[in-house]
């Protein structure tokens, strides 16, 4: 009776496990770090870039003749800074760093890329790593898996998994990195007041933010209401480094425009003055308008100007007291026009010029009552 064969003792696979997995977080990592300092040098690099720009390429609106249409290029050049800044690091790093992450790294695959590196190992890894995993019913003889895991372990002996990594690649995003961080740097030192104010433009490329240009001015008279008829006086005020000279802006209806030089003040060099009528301003300035200050290679605020009429009263009565031949008398009379700035009324109707109306405590009196004025205290001359 024929003896029965020993099985055959496998060699132990678990130092090719290790060294396919820390293979794979190395690789990983590799890749991750790449994709990060690409992505970070393109945003930081272009943000320092596209920021000292900012400062001293200020556009202000212009005009199409044909159509008369205003075209804001201020803030066209800022969503163009703000895509120029967002849409490559953007892409670096979707493609560089979030699909690293997520890419699956079978142990075959990393095998493979081990043995890229070992010349002469001839497959017996990347068989070794399959064979063992294979189907009882596929496997090969226990005494070829034998040797083909003793070669393998004996080929991986002293294998460094850093020889997998793209260096050259690394050294190109710690270059893109190290050279945004230094513009990044170098524009802060030199800019560090004006900077905030060119970033905060460009990631709000619609928000209503004057350029950094190191000369800043108050406006006056701001957002109001005007009279319709009346002179409206423009004030800027210098608060902030140094202006020759300064510009009002005014934006009408349907693309019209005015543009007058402001003068400045002979007593007070910060301060600049100009005058406008507001019933002159012509087509597209009937009911208001909007309006800047430009000087020192920046501007104001947009500020909003509204004409108004002199409100009319109507037919509204009301009664006094007047005193009239020494006897009081209550009389009904109608108003007119309500001036609110000068805070009168016009009478229409019920007074002559010349009256004398009884006011404060005096309007207690009763009618009919006969009265001397000894002092001036509670009465009023009109006039119409």
């Amino acid at each position: 009776m024929p003896a029965s064969q020993a099985p055959v003792s496998l060699p132990d696979s678990t130092p090719l496990h290790r060294l396919i997995a820390r293979t794979r977080r190395l690789l990983r990592g590799s890749w991750v770090a790449t994709g990060l300092g690409i992505a970070l040098g393109l945003a930081v690099g272009a943000l320092a870039i596209l920021a000292v720009l900012d400062l001293f390429v200020p556009l202000e609106p212009i005009s199409l003749p044909l159509v008369n249409v205003i075209v804001p290029l201020d803030p066209i050049l800022r969503c163009v800074a703000l895509f120029l800044i967002v849409v490559p690091a953007g892409l670096a790093f979707l493609q560089g760093v979030v699909r690293p992450l997520f890419r699956r790294l079978g142990p075959t695959l990393v095998a493979r890329r081990i043995e890229s590196h070992l010349p002469g190992i001839h497959n017996r890894l990347v068989s070794a790593i399959d064979l063992e995993r294979a189907d009882p019913a596929t496997k090969p003889s226990p005494v070829f898996l034998r040797r083909l895991l003793t070669e393998a372990l004996e080929r991986v002996k002293g294998f460094r998994p850093t020889r997998i990594l793209d260096y050259a690649s690394l050294r190109r995003a710690a270059l893109a990195a190290g050279v945004a961080a230094l513009l990044a740097v170098g524009a802060w030192s030199l800019f560090s007041d004006r900077l905030p104010t060119a970033i905060a433009r460009i990631f709000n490329p619609f928000a209503d933010i004057p350029p950094a240009s190191g000369v800043a001015y108050a406006v006056e008279p701001g957002t109001s209401d005007m009279l319709r008829n009346e002179d409206i006086t423009f004030t800027a005020r210098v608060e902030q480094g140094h202006a020759d000279a300064l510009r009002l802006e005014l934006y009408g209806t349907r693309g019209s425009r005015k543009s007058h030089p402001l003068k400045k003040d002979k007593n007070d060099p910060a301060i600049f003055r100009f005058v406008v009528d507001g019933s002159s301003l012509g087509k597209g300035f009937e009911d208001g308008f909007r309006y800047r200050v430009y000087g020192g290679r920046t501007w104001s605020r947009q500020q909003a100007i509204t004409l108004v009429d002199r409100p009319v009263i109507a037919g509204v009565s009301t009664q006094v007291v007047r005193l009239k031949n020494g006897i009081v008398e209550r009389v009904t009379i109608e108003l007119g026009l309500h001036d609110k700035v000068a805070e009168t009324y016009e009478v229409r109707a019920g007074l002559t010029a010349g009256d004398t109306l009884l006011v404060g405590a005096a309007q207690g009196i009763s009618a009919g009552s006969s009265v001397r004025i000894s002092e001036p205290t509670d009465i009023k001359k009109t006039s119409r």
